[in-house]
C-alpha cells in the first residue's frame, strides 16, 4: 500500500524508488486482499464520517507481472522452483475473487494493473 504523495508528479519517482522496488516473489493474492482491505477500510471511514452512497472505488495495482507465489519441484540446488502453471492461474483465481469483492461493495469501480519488470522503462 502506497500513501500518495501531494503532487501527480511526484508519483511516478516514489514508485520507482528502492523503497518500492521489487524485493523477490510475486504474490497476486496477497497483493489484491491488501488493496481489498484498503477499498473495505476507506469504504468503512466514509460511512462512519456519514458519506452517501454515492461512492467511485478505483484502485492501481502495479506489479512486475509474473506471479511465482506457487512453488513446484526442488531446481538443481535444492531450491524450489517456480510452478508457471499453477503460479498463472493462482493469480487469475486472485484477480476474480478481487473482482467479486469489488462487485460486493454495490459501487461503481475502477481497476487498472500496472506490469513493470526490471527491463520495462515507462518513459
Amino acid at each position: 500500500e502506497v500513501p500518495l504523495p501531494a503532487q501527480a508528479s511526484e508519483l511516478r519517482d516514489l514508485l520507482l524508488s528502492s523503497e518500492y522496488a521489487p524485493r523477490g516473489g510475486t504474490c497476486f493474492r496477497a497483493a489484491f486482499q491488501l488493496a481489498q482491505q484498503a477499498v473495505e477500510r476507506n469504504l468503512a471511514h466514509h460511512a462512519e464520517q456519514g458519506g452517501g452512497g454515492d461512492v467511485d472505488v478505483a484502485t492501481m495495482i502495479f506489479t512486475d507481472g509474473e506471479d511465482t507465489s506457487v512453488k513446484g519441484r526442488a531446481g538443481r540446488y535444492g531450491v524450489p522452483l517456480v510452478d508457471k502453471e499453477a503460479s498463472s492461474q493462482a493469480a487469475r483465481d486472485a484477480g476474480d475473487a478481487f473482482r467479486e469483492a469489488l462487485r460486493q461493495t454495490g459501487c461503481p469501480t475502477y481497476t487498472c494493473i500496472a506490469a513493470f519488470g526490471v527491463d520495462h522503462d515507462p518513459d
